[in-house]
């Protein structure tokens, strides 16, 4: 499988208001009333730089819709809809989630006549893509877009190193994050695992040199905060892997428990988990 993650930049900055109501209104039906009420959200917004309380002069926002609002992420998906049509046309799969684009295409292994069908129809539509993100206020940033060749780790990888994101070259990479969890180019999660435990053994190392001065209530909240926050993350994607793999979460909830209870205190860990992830 051939999986591309496209990164635009500023996305949610570009959003043209015009096009935006255009296509509320043509693409989904929204008109009378509704539609006056999305005028009127993205109309009139102005921002300026406030500085030790000497304020710039205001500048009226014709493009864009507010970041970490309820609405920025919706009305953002419903900008960007024409392009799941792009992907259909060329016979892709897709995936998206605000501005995170994911194009990928399944294919036979072993076959290098499917892979090049499969990378032409990839580049085709990237090319397309480009062109429409150019009409419609938005650009495609082809340096932070990144490619990943999935296939298994007992066959055959085909020769494919590189793919072309409109004249500019991609390299294929061994792994690539992809909302919040890293994909290596065999889906075994290992750089996922890695830095789950990297991040939360810096967590715990902290919370161990402040543990005697605070209550157990709240050590566990911290706890809950910043480490098991992190391991119930889209842990649905670890099942199934080899023990070898999980005990290292293992490990990470047994220090946790250590450091709550008092039972014991929390070494500090150098070593490259890396290495310590690999079977024994």
């Amino acid at each position: 499988m051939i999986l591309l993650l496209l990164d635009l930049s500023a996305a949610f900055d570009t959003v043209d208001h015009c096009i935006l109501l255009s296509r509320l209104s043509s693409r989904f039906g929204i008109g009378g009333t509704a539609l006056e009420w999305f005028r009127s959200y993205l109309s009139d917004r102005t921002q300026f730089v406030n500085v030790n309380g000497s304020i710039s002069e205001r500048h009226v926002l014709q493009f864009g819709v507010p970041q970490g609002s309820v609405l920025g992420p919706l009305l953002y998906s419903l900008y960007t809809s024409p392009l799941s049509d792009i992907a259909n046309k060329h016979g892709l799969s897709f995936h998206f989630y605000a501005d995170d684009t994911q194009l990928f295409i399944t294919f036979e292994t072993s076959s290098l006549n499917e892979m090049e069908l499969s990378k032409s129809k990839l580049e085709a539509c990237v090319q397309e893509i480009d062109t429409w993100m150019l009409l419609n206020k938005l650009k495609l940033n082809r340096e932070k877009s990144e490619l990943l060749l999935i296939s298994s780790l007992h066959r055959a990888r085909p020769p494919l190193l590189h793919f072309d994101v409109c004249d500019e070259r991609v390299l294929t990479s061994p792994k690539a994050g992809n909302i919040g969890v890293f994909f290596d180019e065999y889906l075994s999660m290992v750089p996922q695992v890695t830095a789950m435990c990297k991040s939360a053994f810096y967590h715990l190392r902290k919370i161990s040199l402040i543990r005697k001065h605070l209550t157990f209530d709240a050590a566990q909240l911290l706890v809950d905060a910043l480490i098991t926050s992190k391991l119930d993350y889209y842990n649905s994607l670890l099942y199934g892997l080899p023990k070898h793999v999980t005990k290292q979460l293992q490990r990470v909830q047994n220090a946790a428990a250590r450091i709550v209870s008092l039972t014991q205190v929390l070494s500090y860990y150098t070593c490259s988990y890396e290495s310590s992830l690999a079977p024994n």
